[in-house]
């Protein structure tokens, strides 16, 4: 990509009307995905596998590369150990 533009798009689709589900509502043409939990809750990690199966049926792309990414990591009361989170 050196010396190419690239354009980056931000949503943010978590649903808390959808009981708290992700909702991936269009995925043509994306490239790559950045799935956020927060390490704070147990419950938010322990939806990264479902997130991952919407975005792999949503993205219509078999290459769309994923990033899982742990938010609150400097927070004292942690729910997801480093560990498990490998």
């Amino acid at each position: 990509m050196e010396g190419k533009r690239v354009a980056l798009y931000v949503w943010n689709r978590f649903d808390p009307e959808n009981d708290g589900n992700y909702s991936i509502l269009r995925g043509n043409g994306m490239h790559g995905v950045a799935i956020l939990y927060d390490s704070t809750k147990r419950s938010s990690f322990e939806k990264v596998p479902r997130v991952v199966e919407k975005v792999n049926y949503r993205a219509r792309n078999p290459d769309v590369q994923k990033i899982i990414v742990a938010t609150k990591c400097d927070m004292p009361n942690q729910q997801v150990s480093d560990e498990e989170a490998r």
